[in-house]
């Protein structure tokens, strides 16, 4: 798990992006750490099916980094 936290800190530093106060993290950084188009990533929060939970900060969705670690730790089984 330590490795994936590293690894997605690098990511966001590699973008520019710092976490708020909380961890949490824009949704364009949390698409792209995800590996998803933003916009695909915008529609899918939009009709309710993003893969992680998001918190609602005036008009912009954000993500907490803890929940972005952990779904990239999951296993698949495969």
């Amino acid at each position: 798990m330590n490795d994936v936290r590293e690894a997605v800190l690098k990511e966001l530093a590699e973008m520019g992006e710092t976490p708020c106060l909380g961890g949490r993290v824009s949704e364009k950084a949390a698409a792209k750490l995800l590996m998803y188009t933003p916009e695909y990533f915008r529609q899918k929060a939009a009709d309710g099916l993003s893969p992680i939970p998001w918190k609602r900060h005036g008009n912009r969705r954000y993500y907490r980094l803890e929940d972005i670690i952990e779904y990239l730790s999951e296993d698949d089984g495969v």
